[in-house]
């Protein structure tokens, strides 16, 4: 019975899609780093992609942060894309 109720608790991955698209389109407003980045993305992948990649990456990220419980390191984040 705790199961059926776990999976019907569940969010859809729908919903962490859109959640972190728009995460990776706040984030490229607000940070100067993040722009370098997309603009790196944007011209080997063009902008659609460019901007799906970069909300995986936020999506790893806040993976990351949850699992191992640890603050989000932007350095780290960023290491590759320098």
């Amino acid at each position: 019975m705790l199961a059926i109720v776990l999976l019907l608790r569940r969010i859809p991955l729908e919903a962490f899609k859109w959640a972190f698209s728009e995460a990776a389109v706040l984030f490229v407003r607000h940070s100067a780093d993040a722009k370098a980045l997309l603009a790196r993305l944007t011209k080997r992948h063009g902008k659609g992609k460019a901007l799906s990649i970069l909300a995986h990456k936020i999506g790893r990220a806040a993976y990351y942060v949850r699992l191992r419980e640890k603050p989000f390191d932007s350095a780290k984040f960023f290491a590759h894309a320098r």
